[in-house]
């Protein structure tokens, strides 16, 4: 085990298919993290982007949906932030 890493990351690392879902939603959850911070950098002080399901357990693979709510906390939000 690497020095410092959380003790659920040396469990995980036990199991192969384990690992591969963690590994698959970790770098996916990134992607759409940077993502939503490029368009949504007006906004990041006033917005939480929260996940449910098997990317919010880390648990997702390429058949994976997404579960996601993005909450604007601004007093005064915009109708529309993002657009498809």
């Amino acid at each position: 085990m690497e020095k410092g890493l959380p003790l659920y990351i040396e469990n995980i690392n036990k199991y192969h298919a384990v690992r591969s879902c963690w590994d698959f939603s970790h770098t996916s959850l990134n992607n759409i993290k940077s993502y939503l911070e490029e368009r949504l950098h007006p906004y990041k002080e006033n917005i939480v982007v929260a996940v449910a399901g098997s990317f919010g357990r880390m648990e997702a693979s390429k058949e994976s949906d997404l579960d996601y709510i993005i909450i604007n906390m601004a007093k005064n939000p915009p109708r529309r932030i993002l657009n498809s």
